[in-house]
């Protein structure tokens, strides 16, 4: 426990940027925090944020969870289901492999059924909702946050020590940073985070009704809580293929040379699945809305992914 506790309580810029060097999905839930711009009367999202560690798998702080995730359609545009990409084990994957070789066809049919396959690097971290005000009942609340490579570039940005700036701990338990979250369109039409910002403005983590404090009673119930009661995100590690995975993924990506219809996608029989709400199907449908409107098009994406073509590791 004491060991936990030092690395807890000492989590520092440095350990944020040194998970960077690391690669570690679940299905729709209601602890994850989905800002949907569609929400926002004036067309732009605004929130308020504040970054909290989590304990992983091997019971040490991290900050965040980061995956290769894909959504792969039939050639005719059906079928499609979530999975994780082999690219999160350093291999190749199909699905990737599959997408570039139409994206980059000559062909402007190959071109066009690039966007039925769709893949893209998200982070997961656990926030707490100082202020959103689209949505109130979220305010005080801790949620898994999912979010891409432009606000993951920003974490790095001002945790990066510069020979005129300290680096800040996003992260930090008693004193960090809180990061206001814009989500507008820019002038192509898509989605964009870049005017997103971390700001001078500090606030407590509250848990349980407490505020955490640095006394040592306090800290070794916030440390229960982060373990037993807050929002799971390891659920939303890396997950191998199975057989039966490996089966679905490759029965899709074969309808681009046969032209058949892939069979209909089932649920795995190794996983529940919850009746799915109005919400979740929402939520499903914004998901997927994201992949269709992203992977192929937004630069964000593309940045990523040609940095993975050239050897580079994208942070």
């Amino acid at each position: 426990m004491a060991n936990l506790t030092d690395d807890l309580f000492g989590f520092s810029a440095d350990d944020v940027l040194n998970e960077n060097k690391k690669h570690t999905t679940g299905s729709f839930s209601e602890d994850l925090y989905r800002p949907n711009q569609k929400d926002a009367k004036d067309g732009i999202y605004r929130a308020s944020l504040r970054f909290i560690p989590f304990i992983n798998s091997d019971g040490r702080p991290q900050s965040c969870l980061e995956k290769w995730e894909a959504y792969p359609k039939d050639i005719n545009g059906q079928n499609g289901f979530y999975v994780d990409s082999l690219r999160n084990e350093h291999k190749s994957c199909p699905i990737n492999d599959l997408y570039w070789k139409l994206r980059k066809s000559s062909s402007a049919a190959d071109q066009e059924n690039a966007k039925n396959i769709q893949v893209k690097q998200n982070w997961y971290s656990l926030v707490q909702i100082i202020k959103d005000p689209q949505h109130p009942e979220f305010n005080g609340k801790t949620m898994i946050f999912k979010y891409g490579k432009q606000i993951h570039d920003k974490i790095t940005e001002i945790a990066t020590t510069t020979d005129i700036s300290e680096g800040q701990n996003p992260f930090g338990l008693f004193e960090a940073p809180t990061f206001e979250l814009t989500i507008n369109t820019n002038a192509a039409g898509y989605t964009n985070y870049t005017t997103s910002k971390f700001n001078g403005k500090t606030a407590p983590i509250t848990f349980n009704g407490k505020v955490l404090t640095d006394d040592e009673n306090v800290k070794a119930e916030f440390l229960n809580w982060l373990k037993n009661d807050a929002p799971d995100i390891n659920r939303f590690a890396y997950k191998p293929w199975d057989e039966e995975t490996r089966a679905k993924v490759m029965a899709n990506l074969a309808t681009y040379t046969n032209g058949t219809t892939a069979a209909a996608t089932v649920a795995s029989a190794d996983v529940p699945v919850a009746p799915r709400t109005p919400v979740a199907q929402a939520h499903e449908a914004i998901d997927e809305a994201q992949f269709e409107g992203s992977a192929a098009n937004d630069q964000d994406d593309l940045d990523a992914f040609l940095s993975s073509i050239d050897g580079t590791n994208t942070l």
